[in-house]
């Protein structure tokens, strides 16, 4: 009986409560209490009684409670499942969404036309190694070795005494190291494996003990909070500076968005993400904006929710956000996304700042948008399409049935004009002609630049291991500096209307670079050892054929550092007036050079003209 009781009590209390904005008073824990308290004892009944008995004195009970708590309102005794339809909002409707309405219309392209800063030609090419140097700069070098130097002082007691040009002797073996792979950093100085453009250019006791204590902060003085809130705190002086640099690089219209995957195994990092169907599903994520070609703009490491807060927008619009803020705004940049990046909120909120986007979406990433399903679009046949258009703000919906469905949404491109693909056919083992929309033809253009620059890193790339797991991220940073000195040389180069054959390609960019990094400001490194007369030995091997050889990079042959002349057994075409014949070659430079009463292009050949 009491149970019972107590059930309709509570009842009458949820009634009360769902009513709440019609009846401001409500019944506290104490008033229940003391009601419980205070009723009389024929309410509760004979615990002994037989069931009818409760049920009678349950039907008495709950009649006598609503007299005494019904005040003044009669609309206590109306059916509990009429206050709660009331109450409660219609099924499928979003409390404080914004709605959406879209209609079967034809989608009117806006004017898009980019008003943005375009790339512009310069005078003149300059070298591979200065291009390098726009993204990893001198003052991150220096940056580099003084907290190197104060590390190994911290960790073993005594200084390293490393320098700048050191440092960049270590960055060209690793570029060296990535065009003539081998299973280990040690083969290559092995006398069996030896590789003497590594070998002879630092020790390699000298080598490993710079990777053991290469820094790039001062561990005492960053703060606990910075600590706690920045997993890479350790690499972030060199990481906000090359971001800087990248930055500095006039953007092209159309910018990608997509994460890049950095892989490492280790376990020693918080912030190891995992990625099922990459190439390297193991590894950092960063996120990443760049150009059709894969240049490099702006990027993010992904460290995961370390602040334990919400945005308003979600995580996946959040990245796209942050990566197009330094973006100009309102000179009609373009963004490609896929469909992990792809809501509505995002795309109002990009229009807002003059950005137009087009990505690929999920199901209920756009609300409220009816197209027709995967079934429909497969009884139509392949190529078939269907699109809604949303008037505020301005998006078009396209879903495409070719192999699967997939649905586009974008603000300035629209299904037409259908163009005509070829599509092999299983049935008739021909090829035939279906549609496809115009969107996804621009999408396929413009979406794969972070792929691009995945497949440019992985093309080059020497794995350097390491127990200090930021080093990963470190060598990438080397990396992506390379490729995008490389191919801001050659939209230099296209800008200029150089020829194709004539611009370097990127293994011969990644040498030149590697081979002026330790060569320039210092002597070619000899062979360590009992001083032999192997040193003619080695220069005539180099310049062996007639032909006149190709020096090295303009930053080697004029930096006034190690170029001295020596003599060969056999005379050979000279590397600067291409008629003479000499037997003197630089050391330096591997080249033979006139050096005679007539020319004297041994000068000429080092000065800066």
């Amino acid at each position: 009986m009491q149970r019972i009781y107590a059930a309709n009590l509570h009842l009458c209390l949820y009634v009360r409560h769902m009513e709440k904005v019609k009846r401001p008073r409500l019944y506290k824990l104490k008033d229940v209490m003391d009601l419980i308290q205070n009723s009389n004892e024929s309410d509760f009944g004979d615990s002994d009684s037989d069931d009818g008995d409760d049920i009678e004195n349950c039907g008495n009970v709950s009649s006598d409670d609503s007299v005494s708590m019904s005040d003044s309102d009669p609309e206590d005794n109306e059916p509990l499942s009429k206050l709660v339809t009331a109450i409660v909002p219609p099924k499928g409707a979003k409390v404080g969404k914004k709605v959406y309405t879209w209609t079967k219309k034809t989608f009117l392209a806006p004017n898009v036309t980019f008003s943005g800063e375009k790339p512009q030609a310069p005078n003149e090419i300059a070298s591979p190694l200065q291009y390098f140097r726009k993204f990893i700069s001198d003052e991150m070098l220096t940056a580099a070795v003084e907290n190197t130097n104060l590390y190994s002082v911290q960790k073993d007691g005594k200084s390293v005494e490393t320098d700048v040009k050191e440092l960049e002797k270590v960055i060209g073996v690793y570029l060296q190291m990535g065009i003539v792979k081998m299973p280990g950093v040690r083969y290559y100085w092995e006398s069996e494996t030896r590789y003497p453009p590594v070998a002879d250019t630092i020790a390699r006791n000298r080598f490993q003990k710079l990777l053991t204590v290469l820094h790039f902060t001062d561990n005492f003085s960053v703060p606990d909070d910075v600590k706690s809130n920045d997993r890479i705190w350790k690499l972030r002086p060199w990481i906000e500076c090359f971001r800087q640099n990248c930055l500095k690089v006039v953007p092209d219209e159309n910018n990608s968005v997509d994460e890049m995957m950095v892989p490492y195994k280790g376990r020693t990092s918080r912030i190891k993400q995992y990625m099922r169907g990459k190439p390297h599903a193991w590894g950092f994520k960063i996120w990443a904006r760049t150009s059709v070609s894969g240049m490099l703009y702006d990027f993010d490491v992904y460290q995961g929710n370390v602040a334990n807060t919400r945005s308003e927008f979600g995580l996946s619009a959040d990245v796209v956000l942050k990566l197009t803020s330094t973006l100009p705004a309102g000179h009609n940049y373009k963004i490609f996304a896929d469909n992990f990046f792809t809501s509505a909120t995002l795309i109002a909120e990009l229009l807002k700042r003059g950005l137009h986007y087009t990505g690929t979406a999920r199901n209920g990433r756009l609300p409220s948008c009816q197209l027709k399903d995967e079934k429909t679009l497969s009884k139509e046949g392949r190529g078939s399409f269907d699109s809604s258009v949303l008037k505020d703000p301005k998006i078009v919906a396209v879903c495409w049935f070719d192999n699967r469905p997939v649905t586009l949404a974008s603000t300035f491109i629209g299904p037409l004009p259908i163009q005509k693909v070829q599509r092999w056919d299983r049935a008739s083992k021909s090829h035939k002609e279906v549609d496809r929309p115009f969107i996804v033809d621009q999408y396929n253009r413009s979406m794969g630049g972070v792929d691009q620059l995945d497949a440019f890193v992985a093309q080059y790339r020497f794995q350097v291991r390491s127990k200090r797991w930021y080093m990963y991220l470190f060598w990438h940073t080397v990396t992506v500096a390379l490729i995008n000195g490389w191919l801001l040389y050659r939209r230099d180069c296209k800008l200029l209307g150089i020829p194709a054959k004539e611009i370097l390609k990127r293994r011969q960019f990644q040498a030149l670079v590697g081979s002026s990094l330790i060569l320039i400001n210092a002597e070619r490194g000899r062979k360590r050892g009992r001083p032999s007369t192997d040193e003619q030995l080695r220069v005539k091997s180099v310049i062996a054929k007639k032909k006149a050889r190709k020096g090295p990079s303009n930053d080697v042959k004029m930096d006034a550092v190690g170029h001295w002349p020596v003599k060969t057994d056999k005379r050979g075409r000279c590397a600067l007036c291409t008629t003479g014949y000499s037997d003197t070659a630089c050391d330096k430079c591997t080249v033979r050079l006139c050096f005679n009463n007539a020319r004297n292009c041994f000068k000429l050949y080092h000065q800066k003209l």
